[in-house]
């Protein structure tokens, strides 16, 4: 009967630590997982696969937007400004400053060539 009881804890210790890694696991997901729900909320509450956060005075946003146009791509912009609901949105995303990009279900924060145009198979050039 000890033997047993020994196999039983030996068992149990050596699941132990399993437990402790699936939880960290699901704690380090779980916010990840939170942002991905928000930025697919933002996509559908502003009816547009690319959703973009701006101020009035920021030159990026100026830049990031004559871009889009001239690409030809449909995008939502939401302005922060004077609009709380919007600067809620923008703080879950981890965003201070603007902009910041969802683009179909993923946030890219600022204008970066290179990563808008992987996001939306695009070629930019000089």
């Amino acid at each position: 009967m000890i033997k047993n009881h020994r196999h039983t804890t030996r068992k149990i210790l050596m699941i132990r630590p399993l437990l402790s890694i699936g939880l960290a696991l699901t704690m380090l997901a779980t916010p990840a997982l939170a942002q991905f729900k928000k930025a697919i909320d933002a996509n559908i509450k502003y009816d547009n696969d690319v959703v973009m956060y701006a101020s009035k005075t920021c030159s990026y946003c100026k830049k990031a937007e004559a871009y889009f146009k001239e690409q030809g791509v449909n995008f939502a912009r939401v302005d922060v400004d004077d609009d709380e609901e919007a600067a809620s949105e923008l703080a879950l995303f981890g965003g201070s400053s603007v902009p910041v990009f969802v683009i179909e279900g993923k946030i890219y924060q600022g204008f970066i060539y290179s990563h808008i145009d992987k996001a939306l198979g695009l070629n930019h050039t000089d």
